[in-house]
Order: C-alpha cells, then sequence, then structure tokens
C-alpha cells in the first residue's frame, strides 16, 4: 500500500507540476526587437516577390490587397494532453493579392507557374482539390522556393498560394484559404492585419465578361521559439565589442 500510495502521490505531482506551465507571453514576443527585425525583413522579401510577379505578369490586372501578421502559441498550462508538455511560439506574416484574369486555363496555369519560378525562384507546384465543407474549399496551388531565381528569403519558412475563382460567391472562401493563418495554435496576437475590400474586387474583376479572379497569397513564418519569452536583446557592452 505505501508503494501504491507513493506512486499515486508522484503521479499527482507531476500531473500538477504539468499542468502548472507557464503559457508563452505573446505581448512580450510580439513588441520584441527581435520579432520587429525580422518581421521588417520578411516585410521587404514580401514586397519583392510582389513586385516581381507584377512586373513579369503584365497580363494580370491588380484588383485588392490584404494582409495579416500575427503570432501564435500553443503549449503552456493545459496539461499533460492539452499541450502543456511543450511551448511553441511562430511569427508568420501573410500577403494576399488579388487580380482580375482570364479564365485558368491549364495553359494560363502553366504560364503563370513559369513566370513565378523565373521571377521569384518558386517551384515544386502541387494541386490540391476542392472539399466539401462551409465555406467551400477551393482547389488550391502551392509552391516552395526552391531558387536560384529571385531573392533569396532569410532563414524563415515560406510559402505559395494559387485560387482561381470562378464567381463572386467563392470571393470570400478563397480569402479566408489564402490568409494562412495558424489555425492549430491556442492562442494567436495580431501584429497587423490589413482587410482586403472584397466588394471592390468582385466589381473590378467579375463586371467584366469571362473574367475571374486569381489570388496570389505570399507567406513568410519568420519566427520561431519553444521559449515562453523573447530572447534578451544584446547588451551594449556585448555590441560594442
Amino acid at each position: 500500500m505505501a508503494v501504491v500510495a507513493l506512486a499515486f502521490g508522484g503521479y499527482r505531482l507531476a500531473g500538477l507540476a504539468l499542468s502548472g506551465n507557464p503559457e508563452p507571453d505573446l505581448g512580450a514576443f510580439a513588441s520584441s526587437a527581435v520579432v520587429r527585425t525580422d518581421d521588417a525583413v520578411a516585410s521587404r522579401w514580401l514586397g519583392q516577390q510582389a513586385r516581381r510577379l507584377a512586373t513579369r505578369a503584365g497580363w494580370l490586372s491588380p484588383a485588392g490587397h490584404g494582409m495579416t501578421d500575427e503570432c501564435a502559441g500553443t503549449g503552456g498550462d493545459g496539461g499533460m494532453f492539452a499541450g502543456g508538455m511543450g511551448v511553441s511560439v511562430s511569427c508568420q506574416r501573410t500577403d494576399t493579392w488579388f487580380f482580375e484574369a482570364a479564365r485558368g486555363r491549364p495553359a494560363s496555369i502553366r504560364r503563370l507557374e513559369r513566370v513565378l519560378h523565373r521571377a521569384g525562384g518558386w517551384g515544386r507546384f502541387a494541386t490540391s482539390p476542392a472539399g466539401p465543407a462551409s465555406p467551400p474549399v477551393l482547389p488550391v496551388i502551392s509552391a516552395a522556393w526552391t531558387g536560384p531565381a529571385g531573392p533569396r528569403p532569410r532563414a524563415g519558412k515560406v510559402a505559395l498560394m494559387l485560387i482561381w475563382v470562378q464567381g463572386k460567391d467563392q470571393l470570400a472562401a478563397a480569402a479566408l484559404g489564402a490568409q494562412q493563418t495558424q489555425v492549430a495554435a491556442d492562442r494567436v496576437r495580431y501584429l497587423h492585419i490589413l482587410r482586403p475590400d472584397l466588394k471592390a474586387v468582385a466589381r473590378r474583376s467579375f463586371g467584366r465578361q469571362h473574367h475571374h479572379v486569381l489570388v496570389v497569397s505570399f507567406g513568410d513564418t519568420y519566427f520561431s521559439s519553444h521559449a515562453i519569452s523573447p530572447p534578451d536583446p544584446p547588451s551594449r557592452d556585448r555590441r560594442g565589442r
């Protein structure tokens, strides 16, 4: 009985210790110097990608723009079965561009993929089919940065998504799917949000016959950590050496 009681007591103490794990301080991460610096680098890189696409794909007409910048955290005070075993923080910026475009025929898609590869270094294009859901899940073409063309991303994890929208009723679902938000996170802290004007996009893109919308989403997960607080900035003595 003493052995059983000791074992049970040890398990209970361990469970209490696990359930007391602190949560990551997303506010501290979002305002930290390291995240602000990495965010600025990601913003410049994503802007370069958008400008290269607009320059090389002259047949596309810009119709709208949206942006989401967020830090997401998982783990912390959730116990053994709710993420309490580990902590993870990641910060991600997503630039979403809406273009008025002709119908997304296979030839047009291949042409766009060639432009993205030569101008921005994107490759390994793969298509995910549509799925039954509400709102509907539209077919998505995803890609990874493979180089050597285009500016090299820093150290973050970057991604590209393409969604062809055939009608006004699909536009909201496409915008939601293109945000690349970190849906599995326990908590999210938004640094910046620019919501696209979907009504204006629809007026520009669907007012003419046989025109669709191409949604292009560039994403950069520019920071990640397994700590509960951001690293301290280097001291003046260390910077001066």
